[in-house]
């Protein structure tokens, strides 16, 4: 057998090994000094960050107290003058006016009486809460305002109060006190103002940063504008990212919309009547942040090209004094390299030199026999990761299968392999889910069998047991592939039908399976005579969530049961 050359490596004929380390003692040094200044960079960028953010918080916050006060004394001043209101001596001619519940007296009296100013927010209701006048919408009256808060204080204790009032789908900043008709209540006079662009740009004369007013994601009154220099009308801004401002009053988040980033925070509105929620949401552009982090980052790479070109003239003086004297060592290894032999190189002196050339030497000697050894053993090695892949394999195969079994056992009958209670309540979900979205409808028929507890105390619970698989087979012949046959256990059944278009759809298959169950089934010699009573719910009709419906169905068959079995019903309609 010949000595086989050792391998060379390519590029070690073109920069010699010694060069290569000159070159990573250069580079190691300039990338340490490059890793510190970006580390230095990205504190002092994140620190600039940290301290614009306190500026914003403490912006935000300012600006939050500023449109507190300005909402706090815009309350107070028409609370003030629904109290002179409703105390002036006019307020007999309101009442007056109110009397035949007419809108035309009281328009007149508050367009005569009442100021320009006040009457274009004013809103009069009448004992009931039902509007007999409103100003900005003439044609929008009848409705009734019995449910709102202030309304209610007004009718009912006679209390003058104030709030932000969601109303024909837009705020007003109402306060509202009782019109008095011989000393009772016999309505409520509102005044106010809508809370629109010119509302919150009043606020925002005071401030450097932009405001809108949002109920839900539509916005009120904004002073944020799109391309076209319009105020926008609804919220750019993800639903979850809004929700989470809600929930964290005191959080700033960054967020891109309408061409560029903005740090933003939303915070409730006080003084909200009612259910719908609104909020006072604030935005300040980034620019002033990435201005500051652009110089810092100029300054930075400035820095950092004269910190690596000094850094680079000093490594390599040093580096060359380092590889100097393993320069010839490594010369007469490449030479020994390119024959192919394993002769050994000269030891010029006892230094850290001298012992690297002695142990080349004493590595050559045992190179040729490591080789040998490590061949052989290397196929060994091959061999056995062979063979305990192929185990592995046969192993994970064998565990897959188990799992999979389990899971089926988990959600389906031992007996009849049908869907159990579990899979069925998640199908059920799902239909529903299908069916909300498509506008369609889906049902449940609960099936008990008549007749399964003689079958089976005659003949015995082996022959119960074939007539349960033979019920199964039949239910699953009359539906379709898409529906769902389950059964939750002794002789009770349930079959989920999807894509309906309407209920009574179900009636076709309930009496499909009246007759399918109604034949004699071979029970090993025996025939087995049974019958079904059916009980039959479905989405929406009787609920909006499957453990409803499928209470209904149930019912349903027990009504079934009542009358004589062997029949079907639907339930009649949720009152829910």
């Amino acid at each position: 057998m010949t000595d086989s050359p050792l391998p060379i490596p390519s590029d070690a004929a073109k920069l010699p090994f010694y060069r290569r380390m000159q070159f990573k003692v250069v580079s190691a040094m300039v990338l340490l000094v490059c890793l510190a200044m970006g580390v230095s960079a990205y504190f002092s960028l994140r620190i600039a960050e940290s301290g614009f953010t306190r500026v914003v918080s403490q912006e935000f916050q300012s600006t939050l107290e500023f449109s507190k006060t300005v909402f706090n004394v815009q309350a107070q001043a028409w609370t003030n003058w629904v109290r002179h209101l409703i105390l002036d001596e006019q307020e007999h001619g309101l009442a007056e006016a109110m009397r035949g519940g007419r809108r035309t007296p009281v328009e007149t009296y508050v367009t005569e009486h009442l100021p320009t100013a006040l009457s274009k927010g004013a809103t009069v209701v009448n004992r009931e809460g039902v509007v007999i006048y409103r100003f900005h919408s003439p044609g929008n009256f009848g409705d009734n305002m019995g449910h709102v808060e202030i309304v209610r204080r007004a009718l009912d204790a006679g209390e003058v109060s104030v709030a932000v009032v969601n109303e024909l789908n837009r705020f007003m900043l109402y306060a509202a006190g009782p019109i008095r008709d011989n000393g009772s209540i016999v309505g409520a006079l509102l005044i106010g103002e809508p809370i629109d662009n010119a509302f919150v740009q009043n606020i925002k004369r005071n401030t450097a940063m932009e405001l809108a007013v949002v109920r839900d994601r539509a916005v009120m009154g904004s002073t944020l504008k799109d391309a076209e220099g319009t105020p926008i009308g609804d919220l750019p801004l993800p639903y979850l990212e809004y929700k989470m401002l809600l929930d964290q009053p005191d959080e700033i988040i960054e967020a891109r919309f309408l061409g560029q980033r903005y740090f933003v925070a939303a915070n409730p509105l006080e003084l909200m009547d009612g259910i719908t929620p609104g909020s006072l949401f604030l935005a300040v552009p980034r620019q002033r942040l990435d201005e500051t982090e652009a110089d810092i980052q100029r300054t930075f790479v400035w820095l950092a090209a004269l910190v690596t070109a000094v850094t680079a003239l000093v490594g390599v003086a040093v580096s060359h004094g380092l590889t100097r004297p393993i320069a010839e060592l490594t010369r007469q290894v490449m030479r020994i390299a390119e024959r192919g032999e394993f002769s050994v190189v000269e030891e010029p002196s006892n230094d850290e030199t001298g012992i690297l050339a002695n142990r080349f030497n004493m590595m050559q000697g045992a190179l040729r026999q490591s080789s040998d050894a490590l061949r052989r053993h290397n196929e060994t090695l091959e061999a056995k990761v062979k063979q305990r892949t192929r185990e592995l394999q046969d192993e994970v195969e064998e565990r897959r299968r188990a799992e999979d079994q389990m899971r089926h056992m988990a959600s389906h009958d031992t007996l009849t392999g049908l869907p159990n209670r579990i899979l069925l309540m998640d199908r059920i979900e799902g239909a529903i889910h299908n069916a909300r979205r498509h506008a369609r409808k889906c049902a449940v028929l609960f099936i008990d069998l008549d007749g399964f507890k003689a079958v089976n105390d005659t003949l015995g619970h082996d022959k119960g047991d074939i007539l349960l698989k033979g019920v199964a087979d039949r239910l699953r012949a009359c539906v379709r592939e898409n529906d769902t046959v389950a059964r939750l256990g002794g002789d009770e059944f349930v079959i989920l039908l999807v894509d309906l278009e309407d209920l009574n759809n179900t009636r076709p298959v309930a009496e499909k399976i009246l007759v399918a169950l109604s034949r004699p089934f071979d029970l090993d010699g025996h025939a087995g005579h049974i019958g079904a009573s059916i009980g039959i719910a479905g989405y929406p009709d009787h609920g909006e969530g499957a453990q409803a419906i499928l209470k209904q169905a149930d019912h349903a068959m027990y009504d079934v049961k009542g009358a004589g079995k062997n029949s079907f019903v639907i339930a009649p309609h949720s009152q829910g």
